[in-house]
């Protein structure tokens, strides 16, 4: 077996920008922006390394949200509309129980850790709903999990505003605590 030669190119400045990522969980990530100073591209595997942080920013738009939404649905929901704004994620969908009814949630972001986000349920009409929602989201969480990537990221704040979620964060030194 061949030993893996590892490719190294320096970089005075990253400016990278990605668009259309459609990640293994079926989420696609609109567009991916990222910032550093003096960084390193490694092949075989390839990873990006920074000497200094930088800045990362993702962008899922609400369609594209819904779309995940719909592929990650139990059998029986269907029919999702996806309103992102104010700080929150409001769903409408239809799902059928004994019978079918049409229902809204109210859902906001939370960072975990700085790796992960969470999807939290705030509201639900009807009432009824919650419970068989709730264990949905859980099953959906995390939406987002930066374990694995070629790049040491941290998440800052997720925020919801005029039809875009917005991921900020910074691209780390492979030594920075996060």
């Amino acid at each position: 077996m061949e030993p893996e030669i590892t490719t190294r190119y320096g970089l005075q400045g990253l400016n990278l920008r990605l668009e259309g990522v459609d990640l293994p969980i079926g989420l696609r990530l609109d567009e991916v922006l990222l910032e550093a100073r003096d960084a390193v591209f490694e092949t075989d595997p390839w990873r990006i390394v920074v000497s200094e942080p930088g800045r990362a920013v993702v962008r899922i738009s609400q369609e594209s949200f819904a779309a995940y939404l719909e592929g990650q649905s139990p059998a029986g929901a269907s029919g999702f509309k996806v309103e992102v704004a104010d700080g929150l994620i409001k769903i409408a969908a239809s799902a059928t129980l004994v019978i079918q009814i049409n229902v809204l949630i109210a859902c906001r972001l939370e960072v975990v850790g700085g790796k992960q986000i969470n999807l939290l349920l705030e509201g639900v009409s009807p009432p009824v709903a919650q419970g068989m929602l709730q264990g949905q989201l859980e099953k959906l969480n995390p939406i987002i999990d930066l374990a694995g990537l070629p790049l040491n990221l941290t998440i800052e704040e997720a925020v919801v505003a005029d039809g875009w979620i917005e991921i900020r964060g910074s691209v780390l030194p492979p030594d920075h605590l996060s």
